[in-house]
């Protein structure tokens, strides 16, 4: 369930932005966008969409998102 709130909270967010703006985007503040404490194992799987998506804009060599 994190994982799957956490994706809709980071497509929410980074709706418009720039690709450099997504660089520059943190994990802390991605954790932060969830508004709830979480465990290091709930940390990991809120962050599986994050990860994805850093993995993605960093192979896109300058590209469009």
């Amino acid at each position: 369930m994190v994982t799957q709130a956490a994706a809709s909270i980071l497509c929410q967010y980074i709706e418009g932005k720039t690709v450099v703006e997504i660089q520059d985007f943190q994990a802390e503040t991605m954790l932060s966008l969830l508004r709830v404490p979480l465990t290091a194992n709930r940390q990991r799987c809120a962050l599986l969409g994050f990860k994805a998506l850093k993995t993605i804009v960093y192979s896109l060599d300058g590209g469009p998102l």
